[in-house]
C-alpha cells in the first residue's frame, strides 16, 4: 500500500522548494530594442529570428500554426529541479542562456498550527 494511503500517514514537514527558469541572455539578433522617453532601453523578442537551423516538426507548426519560432515560456513554476532543467536545457539548445532559480523553503502548516491563519473551508 503506498504510505500516502496509510491512516497513520503525514505529509512531510521538512518543507520544499519551487523552481523556475529565467533567460539571462539571447542570441545575438534575438531580441528588438526600443528606448521610450525617459531613455530607459527594452528589448522584446525579434519575430523574424530563429535559430540556426530550425525546421519545426508538424507538430509544432499545428500547435503554432505557423514555422515561425516562439521562445519556451518562462511562466511556469516546477515541483522539480528536474522539470526546471529540462526547461533551461531547451533554451539553452536555442542559443540563449538560462538559470534555475529555487525558491525559499515552503513549508505547509500542520495539525499542530492552528496559531496560522486558514483560509475558509470546503464548498
Amino acid at each position: 500500500m503506498p504510505p500516502e494511503l496509510r491512516a497513520d500517514w503525514r505529509e512531510p514537514s521538512g518543507g520544499y522548494y519551487l523552481y523556475r527558469v529565467a533567460i539571462t541572455s539571447y542570441p545575438e539578433g534575438a531580441l528588438t530594442f526600443y528606448t521610450d522617453d525617459t531613455g530607459e532601453e527594452f528589448g522584446y523578442p525579434n519575430p523574424d529570428w530563429e535559430p540556426e537551423g530550425w525546421d519545426p516538426d508538424p507538430g509544432y507548426i499545428a500547435q503554432f500554426g505557423s514555422r515561425r519560432f516562439h521562445w519556451p515560456s518562462t511562466k511556469r513554476e516546477y515541483k522539480s529541479l528536474s522539470s526546471a532543467k529540462s526547461r533551461a536545457k531547451l533554451i539553452e539548445s536555442y542559443g540563449a542562456t538560462a538559470v534555475v532559480e529555487r525558491s525559499s523553503r515552503i513549508v505547509w502548516p500542520g495539525p499542530d498550527d492552528s496559531h496560522l491563519d486558514r483560509i475558509g473551508g470546503a464548498a
